[in-house]
């Protein structure tokens, strides 16, 4: 995964509502104490869950097609996320189980040691 994409991952994660309660405040500019710690992890480096930035939530004009973007309107809600983590863990299992032996030897090497 490349950082961009992993960055933008951060801020969803970040901004998504801990509670159903729709919030009915107007929208605000972020504080200026609003940050979101990047950690990494990369092929083919020493980066393994590393901290690697640390961000501050600012205003942004209008996004180019080709950058990543999150958009966050506290006063919608369509549903409350719960998680992602067991839909991960079960497509990774799977294709895990998929690979033949020696792959999966070298799958677990890279990841564990």
């Amino acid at each position: 995964m490349n950082q961009s994409f992993l960055t933008v991952i951060a801020f969803a994660i970040l901004a998504i509502p801990s509670t159903s309660k729709k919030n009915t405040d107007p929208i605000s500019s972020p504080t200026k104490t609003a940050q979101v710690t990047v950690y990494t992890t990369a092929e083919n480096s020493s980066l393994r869950l590393t901290k690697t930035a640390t961000l501050q939530f600012s205003p942004y004009g209008q996004p180019f097609e080709t950058e990543p973007a999150v958009f966050v309107d506290p006063n919608k809600s369509f549903q409350t996320f719960v998680g992602i983590g067991g839909a991960l863990t079960d497509a990774s299992a799977e294709t895990f189980a998929k690979l033949p032996k020696n792959k999966q030897a070298e799958l677990l090497d890279k990841l564990y040691g």
